[in-house]
């Protein structure tokens, strides 16, 4: 079931190292014109509890879809600090997981890994698919956001500690 997305067929990008029942897929469907994520897309909720069972997303509310690439290139800061945290035992993240695709979705957003089985024909379909959306980039789906919001616990933090000395 691998194909481009100029053939009408569907473009299947799973993680065959689970069970068939509880397998993350993410499935391009461009005769109906919908993205389907089972089991790897997180509602954009305060209290989400984790990844939803079936989300289908049209393509015009697929906001983004932004690269995470082993070695050079942009996310550097976050590939060394997520280094550090596995040299340390504090994560379980491997080299492998590390290249990936997040896809930021007016629901929410979902993560595609390098090493689901057909990730490379996925990748060249949802690029396009997410430089044509009217929907545009979100806020939060910007990499300097996290950035800002630690600068500003930080300030914050240390007015604290600077008012009660």
């Amino acid at each position: 079931m691998t194909s481009s997305p100029e053939s009408g067929r569907a473009i299947v990008c799973e993680d065959r190292s689970f069970a068939p029942p509880d397998r993350p897929r993410a499935t391009i469907d461009p005769a109906r014109g919908v993205v389907i994520f089972e089991r790897c897309h997180v509602p954009r909720n305060f209290l989400s509890a984790g990844v939803e069972g079936v989300r289908e997303v049209p393509f015009a509310e697929i906001r983004s879809a932004r690269e995470l690439r082993v070695g050079g290139g942009r996310g550097l800061g976050l590939r060394a600090l997520l280094g550090l945290g596995r040299v340390a035992g504090m994560t379980a993240t491997s080299a492998g997981s590390l290249a990936s695709i997040f896809i930021g979705t007016v629901s929410g957003r979902a993560r595609v890994f390098a090493h689901w089985h057909n990730f490379p024909a996925f990748r060249e379909a949802i690029l396009p698919i997410a430089a044509e959306s009217p929907q545009g980039g979100a806020l939060e789906d910007n990499p300097l956001v996290g950035a800002a919001v630690a600068v500003a616990m930080l300030a914050v933090t240390a007015g604290i500690v600077w008012w009660l000395l």
